[in-house]
């Protein structure tokens, strides 16, 4: 539902260090960075290893990393002989396998196996591997913490040697997450026993051979990085191993850090006419302001500059801002000054979640204005102004923020209307900070209520999956007929649901208009009931509904 004025209002707790923050000497100067909250770096848990020196056993077994606990991801590495298949135990699947037959030594090549599980609450002192027949063996596993557990993997890219050489380099990767951490894993067939390995990267995690002393061997050597800036392009990492080889196969991994989680949820409500005497009653209506979202009203991004953001500034709130331009005169640069000018004119440390074309649902679809690839394209273009503008600003505090109707995430219109894909409205999760909806109960004028399950669990697994916070950019009922307090319970089973996934919104916008001429008024100010939730939720967050 496209509104030409809407802001969303909610409190910030000034005792929150996420909250923004006015300058005692000078109000207007806004002193935090952002209240999204942080996630915590993936940290290294431990490492195991263990060895078949001589070939034989049908099985290698490795022990549990020392202090894995429960939600951990660990990454096993088995190095064989060629020609051999691991079989993982039950919960490791495969991430990649590479295998070399090279020359280094005769009739004898070597194969890697990557695979991933995450630690549940009873595991085993050991996991066993199978091994598909007689071969040396390295086997290792490394447990990390605060790994995304959904989707721990972020890149993976694997090659095998080429040339007899001592140093051995992985393939470039690109990854999509900023804190991911870089494994190096190389499996060698070393000329000789016992042999060694180095690298530039960070941590020496596992350098451990398999053989007979004086005679040829398997070599495992697994290196670690610390958590690195992005997403961004990695180059190949290097290892130099104690004897030349062409035999070896090189595995370049990025783990996923875990999502920061959601921050106290700001609560909200769009209004209209957007002047100050109204923003003002709203902050009084609904027992707090922390995030105001306008929109643009088919005028490009003066208004923000002009008006909204200075009024945002004045109260302490942070901005969720909304405007369009046709795509193709954005991919065409014909905008490029004006987004240059949004990003530049923001506030240091004035948090601002803007959206290029809110709701293009209808017009990828329905109307078929633009292409969905036109669309990407744009986003992705802007994305890249604001980057460049962020480059040389590190106290901006700018998020990307996709809306896009809940209604197209239904079962029923989901085919016809895809996030992902050459068709999807998604831009990709290295343009997007957050993944937005608006949401409306639909059923309330036949006195229905829609499910909080069904509204919102597709949201919030998508969300999840792609590692981003997610937010409501419009929130709205209608009086749910024949159930004066239908719109409180709406509410108020929204507020629980959100609750019970542990996994709430970064920010709400109650959509407090009278939409009478088109559909219904959803104002909360005549609904006492209704307004007693939402102060209730402004109040005391959305713990109070657990």
């Amino acid at each position: 539902m496209a509104t030409t004025l809407l802001a969303a209002c909610a409190p910030l707790d000034a005792a929150d260090p996420g909250a923004p923050s006015r300058d005692s000497e000078n109000p207007e100067a806004v002193t935090s960075s952002s209240h999204a909250a942080v996630a915590e770096p993936i940290t290294f848990r431990g490492s195991s290893v263990s060895a078949l020196d001589q070939a034989g056993a049908a099985s290698i077994a490795v022990a549990r990393p020392s202090g894995t606990v429960a939600g951990d991801v660990e990454i096993a590495v088995v190095a064989t002989q060629s020609g051999i298949t691991v079989t993982p135990p039950d919960g490791f699947r495969l991430v990649t396998s590479q295998v070399d037959t090279g020359s280094a030594v005769a009739g004898q090549g070597v194969g890697t196996s990557v695979f991933v599980r995450v630690a549940g609450p009873n595991e085993p002192a050991s996991y066993r591997f199978g091994l598909s027949g007689r071969t040396r063996a390295v086997a290792s596993i490394l447990a990390y913490a605060n790994v995304d557990a959904a989707n721990p993997i972020d890149a993976v890219a694997s090659a095998s040697e080429r040339a007899t050489a001592t140093q051995h380099r992985t393939p470039s990767i690109a990854t999509t997450r900023d804190g991911a951490v870089l494994m190096g894993i190389y499996g060698m067939l070393s000329p000789r026993h016992p042999a060694s390995a180095t690298s530039t990267m960070s941590h020496e995690r596992v350098d451990r051979s398999a053989g007979a002393a004086g005679s040829w061997a398997v070599h495992l050597a697994v290196y670690g990085s610390n958590p690195k800036t992005g997403p961004a392009s990695e180059s190949g990492r290097t290892a130099v191993s104690s004897a030349a080889t062409d035999t070896a196969t090189m595995t370049l991994l990025a783990l996923r850090p875990k999502a920061a989680p959601a921050a106290r949820t700001l609560f909200g409500a769009g209004f209209s006419p957007h002047n100050e005497a109204y923003y003002d009653r709203l902050i009084d209506l609904f027992g707090g302001m922390g995030v105001s979202r306008s929109f643009d009203g088919q005028r490009g991004v003066g208004p923000f500059l002009n008006t909204y953001q200075a009024q945002d500034v004045e109260r302490g709130v942070a901005s969720a801002y909304s405007f369009k331009y046709p795509p193709a005169e954005v991919i065409a640069g014909r905008h490029d000054a004006a987004l240059r000018g949004f990003f530049e004119g923001i506030r240091d440390g004035h948090p601002v979640y803007w959206t290029y074309w809110h709701e293009p649902d209808d017009e990828l679809y329905k109307n078929r204005v633009f292409t969905p690839a036109d669309y990407r394209a744009a986003w992705r273009h802007i994305k890249d102004i604001a980057n460049e503008v962020k480059a040389s600003r590190p106290a901006l505090t700018i998020y990307a923020t996709l809306i896009i109707m809940e209604y197209s995430m239904t079962p029923k219109v989901a085919p016809s209307r895809p996030l992902l894909g050459p068709d999807g409205m998604y831009p990709g999760d290295d343009v997007i900070d957050v993944f937005g909806v608006d949401v409306y109960n639909t059923g309330a004028p036949k006195g229905k209520m829609d499910d909080p399950v069904q509204t919102y669990g597709k949201v919030i697994d998508f969300a999840q999956a792609h590692g981003k916070p997610w937010a409501i950019g419009e929130l709205g009922s209608c009086a749910v007929a024949g159930d004066p307090g239908g719109r409180a319970r709406f509410l108020s089973d929204s507020f629980s649901y959100w609750a019970e996934r542990d996994y709430p919104p970064v920010y709400v916008a109650y959509f407090n208009l009278d939409w009478s001429d088109k559909t219904c008024d959803y104002r909360l100010d005549n609904d006492p009931a209704a307004l007693e939730v939402w102060r209730e939720a402004v109040e005391n967050g959305i713990d109070a509904f657990d």
